[in-house]
């Protein structure tokens, strides 16, 4: 039988936000947890799951690479497994990706159908009221992308 987490992070459940080509670089100056000296991701893709709980993110997943990124924060989400960090220049290829029009809706940014598609894979319809009132006091106004350049630590659950 599949873990819980197994069964979310089902391919069936993924909602990929677009993917990063040129996401390479020789060497990842700093690695949180994980003992792993990574020296290319390659190319990453940017995914947002469905039934994930109240802390909206995204995950960046590529070769041998995986971590996790609040939506709405310029911090790591603390999920897991998935405890890789970016270095300073693959800190502003994300912003910058994040701020690119969108292939799935060239009227969003990377960033806004990241929010899209988590709320709605998420929230609408979520029959959790207390997962829905938490997420509205604290994310439901905000409209800007923060500034992925600084990621400043983790958020947790």
């Amino acid at each position: 039988m599949p873990s819980q987490y197994e069964m979310i992070h089902a391919t069936k459940n993924r909602y990929t936000i677009g993917s990063i080509d040129d996401f390479v670089t020789n060497e990842i100056e700093e690695v949180t947890i994980s003992s792993n000296n990574i020296s290319k991701i390659g190319i990453v893709k940017i995914s947002v799951y469905g039934d994930e709980g109240p802390v909206p993110h995204f995950h960046i997943e590529g070769n041998d690479f995986s971590c996790c990124v609040c939506i709405f924060d310029n911090r790591y989400f603390d999920h897991g497994i998935h405890q890789n960090t970016l270095n300073r220049k693959q800190l502003k290829e994300l912003d910058s990706f994040m701020r690119d029009k969108s292939s799935i809706n060239e009227k969003l940014t990377n960033w806004e159908a990241a929010k899209f598609i988590w709320e709605a894979a998420n929230i609408k319809n979520n029959d959790d009221i207390s997962m829905v009132l938490r997420y509205n006091a604290e994310y439901k106004n905000k409209t800007k992308q923060p500034d992925y350049t600084k990621l400043n630590g983790y958020k947790r659950n």
